[in-house]
């Protein structure tokens, strides 16, 4: 009986410290993991803020060219008529 309990215990023994250089590995794979999943996600955080900015800059960029474009168009009818001093008032 004594035998068959060191047997057990001994087994028992090497079972937890066999077992135990895993748990750190595994922790690390999870963080590692974690990492990951982390950093894609601020990624498509990043990306789409960026992309929702550029594109506010875009449209902001299009409207002042079409003010522009009105604006030219303004002054150049306004020179037609003879008008000067509402061509350089359109353009300035």
């Amino acid at each position: 009986m004594k035998l068959r309990s060191l047997y057990a215990g001994t087994a028992l023994a090497l079972l937890i410290v066999s077992a135990g250089p895993s748990w750190p590995q595994d922790t690390a794979q999870a963080e590692a993991e974690a990492q990951v999943v982390n950093r894609e996600q601020v990624e498509e955080s990043v990306t789409a803020e960026t992309d929702s900015q550029l594109a506010d800059k875009r449209t902001a960029l299009i409207q002042e060219a079409v003010d522009a474009l009105d604006e030219t168009n303004a002054a150049i009818a306004a020179i037609e008529k003879g008008d000067t001093d509402a061509a350089i008032a359109a353009l300035v």
